[in-house]
């Protein structure tokens, strides 16, 4: 078996092995997840920034809730964190709006023509916005690769 095989292989079971803790209904969605274009990169603030205004799609139970991608606040991060050059610290949130019924907190399947077919953790806010819709946030706290290069210590 070759190295790209046996990879996807470990993806397609540990993906079933959710599944299978989750339950059953979460089966068939972790299955299309399969087929949709890769994840598996870091969702970053300029990835949600080239997404501003463009809509998500949030799968519920009552079915799917189109939400519109508003701001993206960068967040302030830690001073006495010492990470290698090779990496950078990134924190933010997104902020979803949507006219619907309201949402709990939880993990919603959500797929979007910029950002592909992802789960996301989200969080509602108790008031509307100005215009009555629906705020939902998203908080990610990223180690993302900063391009530099690293030396080999050993």
């Amino acid at each position: 078996m070759n190295p790209k095989n046996r990879r996807d292989f470990l993806k397609t079971g540990a993906a079933f092995s959710a599944a299978a803790l989750v339950g059953t209904d979460s089966l068939f969605a972790l299955a299309q997840n399969l087929s949709a274009p890769s994840t598996s990169e870091i969702l970053t603030a300029a990835s949600f920034e080239a997404a501003l205004g463009k809509t998500l799609y949030l799968l519920t139970e009552e079915g799917q809730i189109g939400a519109t991608f508003g701001t993206v606040t960068k967040l302030a991060n830690s001073s006495i964190e010492r990470l290698p050059k090779t990496y950078r610290h990134e924190s933010f949130t997104v902020q979803l709006t949507y006219n619907g019924p309201s949402l709990p907190q939880g993990t919603y399947e959500c797929t979007s023509v910029d950002l592909g077919r992802r789960a996301l953790f989200l969080v509602p806010l108790p008031e509307p916005d100005a215009n009555g819709n629906r705020i939902l946030v998203a908080t990610f706290n990223n180690l993302v690769k900063s391009g530099k290069l690293g030396r080999l210590v050993g």
